[in-house]
């Protein structure tokens, strides 16, 4: 149950006095301070867990400087972004912003740095009308833009 896909799936550490009579879940663990993960009658360390996870995207993604001590330059830094000099048509990007969603304003402003023109609408939902006025409103703006970004 615990490796099978799971739309959707959450995976929440609560206290132990916490209401979950009649949702639908499934304990998978307690919290201790060992640092491990058991799970059935498999107990796994943390740190080895977390070696697992990162690894695979080590190449791209790398987490510690190189072995002769020189850092590595994130491609994250503010730094690395650059727009051209010469000004040319600007994409419009379509930013949706749902309830729950978030870091729009983060996405936003990464595109607008880039150089593109950014539209955002908050999808409406508490009256049926509002969601139809949300649904024409992001028709329009997708139909209007090079970009969708979720």
């Amino acid at each position: 149950m615990l490796f099978v896909p799971a739309i959707g799936g959450l995976v929440l550490e609560v206290s132990k006095d916490a209401v979950l009579e009649g949702k639908a879940f499934t304990q998978i663990g307690e919290t201790n301070f060992d640092s491990a993960l058991l799970y059935k009658y498999e107990k796994n360390c943390v740190e080895d867990l977390y070696s697992v996870w990162t690894s695979p995207l080590d190449s791209i993604f790398p987490e510690f400087v190189h072995e002769n001590g020189s850092a590595i330059k994130s491609v994250y830094d503010k730094g690395c972004f650059s727009t051209t000099r010469n000004r040319v048509a600007k994409p419009k990007v379509f930013v949706p912003v749902f309830p729950g969603t978030n870091c729009e304003y983060d996405t936003i402003s990464a595109f607008e740095r880039a150089g593109a023109h950014v539209e955002s609408i908050v999808l409406k939902n508490l009256t049926p009308s509002d969601i139809a006025e949300s649904i024409d409103a992001f028709e329009k703006a997708i139909l209007s833009s090079q970009i969708i970004a979720l």
